[in-house]
């Protein structure tokens, strides 16, 4: 249940692994969470992106460009866990004192990965809701993004004010959250 699933969370050193469509907002909700509170953004694809642009990639983010990220990330993945790996590192960096914030963001497309990362690091899960961007079907990743049960559902359909507003909404519960149960 998703009550037993935030008792397993570290509330003194929150790690939010954030969801969406592309466009949809997640870099800005980091942005705006960021005015609030000392942000740690990290991504899954960190080290694939490094790789990739040896491999010629300009930073793109087109179809081709996320097909060809999302089959390096499988690869790297299939081989020696790379992308994972690199995200618990971080984290662990984070919960030990290596790096100073007081949320940890690490962006995560694909389900399974986002549950096996929520469960060894007892993180909660964002989705960034947004239906005025479309779904992009071309790899896997994208894909799939919405088939997962989310902890938190951030909706982002209307205006950069309306999205500030729910995200204080969010920051709001998660507070009380964490005086009742933290």
């Amino acid at each position: 249940s998703k009550g037993e699933m935030i008792s397993m969370v570290n509330m003194d050193k929150l790690v939010f692994i954030v969801n969406g469509k592309p466009r949809a907002g997640k870099d800005t909700f980091a942005m705006i969470l960021n005015r609030y509170m000392n942000v740690y953004k990290y991504s899954a694809v960190t080290k694939v992106k490094e790789i990739a642009t040896l491999c010629g990639w300009d930073g793109q983010k087109e179809e081709r460009d996320r097909k060809f990220l999302h089959e390096l990330k499988m690869l790297t993945s299939e081989y020696s866990d790379m992308a994972y790996q690199d995200v618990v590192n971080e984290i662990k960096k984070y919960r030990n004192g290596e790096i100073e914030a007081d949320v940890f963001i690490v962006d995560v497309r694909e389900p399974e990965e986002i549950e096996r990362l929520a469960k060894e690091v007892g993180a909660l899960t964002v989705f960034i809701e947004n239906n005025n961007v479309p779904a992009i079907t071309s790899n896997a990743a994208d894909a799939n993004v919405e088939n997962y049960e989310y902890d938190f559902v951030v909706p982002n359909n209307g205006t950069m004010n309306d999205f500030e507003e729910e995200i204080k909404l969010f920051m709001e519960f998660l507070m009380m959250y964490c005086l009742i149960y933290g």
